[in-house]
């Protein structure tokens, strides 16, 4: 038998091995699918499983290598894999022989619920695409088989890029994500979550069929669903809206359109290739079509992919996933945004913004807007704490800084008791003023940070006058009029 003989066989081994015990379905082993183990590393040795070894803290085996692939499983230890008590797996595929010019372009397969990272590899010709073209191949566990869009699943998935970095560098600028359903649910939440340069950013996504609302889903799904969210959450959404909104990139209002408040609007510039099978569940096939009018009358980068396969309704196989990595392909990440539109339930790093607090009543709205020597800001809500790193917005701390909330009213926002941290001040200012009255703010040289407390309802100017740095001093923290409290942690 030849290689790519081979090659069908194990793939055929690896399809009927991902069967779960219950009702064959796909994408994992029952063993698969709980707490993953983390092999014991042997005594006076690095091998932890007579196929695997350790490697700088990972765990590392070789599923299966041709000539144009090698297959790998990762394992990460708590708290290697971002988390403190989880261990992480993912499935990670290398090309052999054929390379692009450059770091290669990678792709991260998220599984849909219930599955395991086996699923894309077992389900779909992504693996055998990915190789064609010379591109890394991700598949990540999420920590656990329900993983639906978390917080968690996400931190797991930087620290696993962030190790796959330091051993087969990717090109930063060209990570596509890939999703069906749940899955797509995954990619999404993490491109709206995940804007910051210094984490891996999506420069483009596949979404098959995605979910949007897992408040919606759980009312209109079946009793396992429910029973698995509830596993994930800790219960229903009754109570735990909040909590169930974090994870949805979009909410539907009781019209069926989406909620103009959610994370979506993120999004941007962002572009997003969205299948449907529009032999699908038909309220599935009129979300995905609302999902594209909603971005498309925002200028969002959205490209519609519609096939009719009575034949898969349910499953990947009408996806054709050769034209749609081409498209994919086309796209480049740009440099960070100058303008930032936040719809958020939870902290999180936008580029030079980073969301420290939110007061958990709905989502957090803010709009940024970055100029030489200016902040523009607008439609402030839900906000308890936000930091702006100035050096990183390209703006000079030690010349006059102005923060602009000039266009009033409503644009205005609400920033009751905000708290907004400025990063990069050396030295204190010489005062602080908003439409010509002193604000009070307070210094902290070894953060390098100046903290104003705003006002009630923001409309104006705050113009930060610079001071030259005081020799001599050592670290010191200057206030005006600002309580004393322990500085906020970064």
């Amino acid at each position: 038998m030849d290689a790519d003989g081979g090659e069908m066989l194990r793939g055929l081994v690896c399809m009927l091995l991902a069967l779960p015990v219950h009702a064959q379905a796909r994408g994992g082993t029952a063993s698969d699918l709980g707490r993953v183990r983390v092999p014991a590393r042997q005594a006076g040795g690095a091998v932890g499983l007579p196929t695997g070894r350790w490697d700088g803290g990972i765990w590392r085996r070789t599923l299966t290598e041709t000539r144009e692939r090698r297959v790998e499983e990762w394992i990460l230890p708590p708290p290697l894999s971002g988390n403190g008590e989880l261990a992480e797996r993912a499935r990670i595929q290398f090309p052999v022989g054929k390379r692009p010019n450059g770091p290669a372009p990678l792709v991260v397969a998220w599984h849909s619920m219930g599955r395991s990272e086996a699923e894309p590899f077992a389900e779909t010709d992504l693996a055998a695409e990915c190789a064609r073209r010379g591109w890394i191949l991700v598949a990540p566990y999420g920590l656990v088989a329900e993983s639906a869009g978390q917080e968690s699943a996400q931190a797991a998935l930087v620290a696993l890029l962030g190790e796959l970095s330091r051993r087969a560098p990717y090109d930063r600028r060209r990570i596509y994500f890939i999703g069906r359903r749940f899955g797509a649910l995954s990619a999404l939440s993490y491109a709206l979550s995940h804007r910051d340069p210094r984490e891996p950013r999506v420069a483009a996504l596949l979404c098959d069929t995605p979910v949007l609302d897992l408040a919606r889903e759980y009312r209109q799904g079946n009793e396992r669903l429910r029973v698995a969210l509830e596993s994930l959450l800790g219960g229903g959404p009754e109570g735990r809206e909040e909590l169930y909104a974090a994870s949805s990139p979009a909410l539907r209002l009781p019209s069926g359109l989406i909620d103009p408040e959610a994370p979506i609007v993120q999004l941007g510039e962002t572009a997003l290739l969205l299948h449907l099978n529009l032999a699908a569940e038909p309220r599935r096939v009129e979300e995905g079509l609302e999902l594209a009018r909603f971005l498309a009358f925002r200028g969002g980068r959205v490209i519609e992919e519609l096939s009719f396969d009575p034949s898969c309704p349910e499953g990947w196989g009408s996806l054709a996933l050769g034209p749609a990595l081409d498209a994919l392909g086309r796209w480049v990440l740009e440099e960070a945004p100058q303008r930032i539109d936040l719809c958020t339930y939870r902290p999180a790093r936008f580029g030079a913004l980073d969301l420290l607090a939110v007061d958990g009543e709905g989502p957090a709205r803010l709009e940024v807007e970055i100029e030489p020597g200016r902040v523009g800001l607008r439609g402030s809500r839900g906000l308890e704490c936000y930091a702006i790193d100035l050096p990183a917005a390209g703006i000079d701390p030690s010349r006059t800084v102005e923060l602009d909330w000039s266009d009033g009213g409503e644009a205005g926002g609400d920033a009751s008791g905000d708290r907004v941290i400025l990063r990069g001040y050396l030295s204190r200012p010489a005062e602080v003023r908003m439409n010509g009255e002193i604000l009070p703010w307070a210094w902290n040289s070894e953060r390098a940070e100046l903290e104003l407390l705003l006002p009630g309802w923001c409309s104006g100017r705050v113009t930060v006058l610079p001071l030259g740095v005081q020799e001599g001093e050592g670290p010191s923290t200057e206030r005006a009029g600002l309580p004393a409290r322990e500085p906020q942690a970064r």
